[in-house]
């Protein structure tokens, strides 16, 4: 099934899931009007003048949960070290249970993205 909407992503978690994406979403609308939701490659992501984050739905070892995936994860300041990858380029913060989805958590999170949004404009004022 082809997935053409953020709202047929979610459907696809557990109940558990779908909370963690719907609290994510709630924020990250809020709090960042001028990101845009798309669906690219078969996924949730959010934009603004390029790529800035995308939604993943997961289920490994551990209990099954909701993992963004910052672009410029990479480069951003993370000095408490929250952000998890091993790449020149994507990091990603996860969100394994409702009691992640906090103001310390989404307070992090707002910085990345704020951080992200600020490279993008960057990027884009040099025309890269």
């Amino acid at each position: 099934m082809k997935i053409t909407s953020f709202e047929q992503y979610f459907e696809t978690g557990t109940p558990q899931q779908q909370e963690l994406f719907q609290a994510i979403r709630k924020f990250l609308n809020e709090q960042f009007p001028e990101l845009k939701e798309e669906i690219k490659y078969g996924g949730p992501f959010y934009t603004y003048k390029g790529i800035i984050a995308y939604l993943v739905i997961y289920a490994q070892q551990k209990e099954p949960g909701v993992y963004i995936g910052l672009a410029h994860g990479a480069i951003l300041s993370d000095k408490e070290e929250v952000l998890v990858g091993v790449g020149n380029t994507v990091k990603k913060m996860y969100f394994d249970s409702l009691e992640d989805c906090n103001q310390e958590n989404f307070g992090r999170l707002g910085g990345f993205i704020a951080q992200s949004m600020m490279i993008n404009d960057i990027k884009k004022s040099k025309g890269l």
